[in-house]
């Protein structure tokens, strides 16, 4: 369960890089769910904790997080790849993606389109990242962007102000990049969820010039690996653990918001709905041998339901800055 003291958003420490789960959630693209999972059995990140038990996720739990991921999306199993090294890791994924780790893949480095005041001088062409197309404003990128296509930008965050999702969208659509690369040092949560909405993959800085160049290839190979079929899931998978017990849900229910619609009261009213017809469910499940499969997999598929309507619901934790 979700313990209490985690459900504020307010974020200690967060100019040195400590971020809590949900955060982490959007800049990664894992679950909380997983996150958990993949630290309570197998190890395979560290997150510190303050006095009152709440996780802090550091720069590295984000980009080995990313990692994990891809490879995992790819096809290996998180119990091979959990205590692997973060180079292990790249060269799996490389591997897994079908391109070589070395700087000259047979296929080619994708084209990246840069956006941004001076972050020319902090990447280059070595290592890999093929730089076609320089600019430090919107029109500007657009205009060139019409005479030598990208298949990704990257784009410090202060480029795309005021409106930075609403103008990332405006590139998107127009240049039909594949991928976006945020370069960020100071956000608000809004404007980073909505980026994260709209696709973009976040990268917070200020990072030195090795380390801005490792996280761009990293995120460059996360893009290139393979993706999961959607009919990869089992109906027999067991759903995750609830994040939230009942004495949450029902301060939820009840909780103010800022957010219109009284969206975490409904939301909260949800899942309370689906984990008591996951335990209907269990119970027919045993007692009706004839049709135990049947009520397993409405337990099971109503589990899944239930996580993901969870997951919003930390969404809007996240960005109404709920406190229970």
């Amino acid at each position: 369960m979700w313990k209490s003291s985690e459900v504020s958003t307010t974020l200690p420490d967060v100019d040195r890089g400590e971020y809590r789960i949900g955060t982490v959630s959007k800049l990664t693209g894992v679950d909380p769910h997983t996150i958990r999972a993949w630290e309570r059995r197998y190890g395979a990140i560290v997150p510190k904790r303050t006095d009152g038990g709440t996780r802090l996720y550091g720069d590295e739990d984000v980009r080995r997080l990313r990692l994990l991921k891809a490879v995992t999306d790819a096809g290996d199993a998180i119990g091979v790849v959990a205590n692997l090294e973060d180079g292990d890791l790249r060269a799996r994924l490389s591997a897994l993606a079908g391109v070589s780790p070395e700087p000259a893949a047979p296929s080619g480095p994708p084209r990246l389109g840069l956006l941004g005041r001076g972050l020319v001088t902090r990447v280059s062409d070595r290592d890999g990242l093929n730089i076609v197309l320089d600019a430090e404003r919107v029109d500007e990128l657009l205009r060139l962007g019409k005479e030598q296509p990208i298949d990704v930008l990257v784009a410090h965050l202060p480029a795309l102000e005021p409106a930075p999702a609403i103008n990332l969208e405006r590139v998107v659509g127009a240049l039909g990049v594949s991928g976006v690369i945020v370069l960020y040092e100071f956000a608000s949560r809004r404007a980073l969820a909505e980026l994260s909405r709209r696709g973009a993959t976040l990268l917070r800085g200020p990072l030195p010039t090795h380390e801005l160049e490792t996280s761009l290839q990293d995120l460059l190979a996360v893009k290139r690996a393979p993706r999961p079929s959607a009919s990869a899931r089992s109906d027999d998978e067991e759903p995750p653990e609830r994040l939230f017990d009942d004495l949450q849900l029902t301060r939820l229910r009840d909780i103010a918001s800022s957010v219109q619609c009284e969206c975490p009261n409904h939301l909260a009213t949800l899942v309370e709905s689906l984990v008591a017809f996951e335990e209907y469910s269990r119970r027919c499940e045993s007692a009706d041998p004839e049709d135990e499969a049947l009520h397993g997999r409405l337990r099971r598929g109503t589990g899944r339901a239930r996580a993901v309507v969870e997951a919003l619901l930390v969404d809007l934790i996240e960005y109404d800055d709920l406190t229970l």
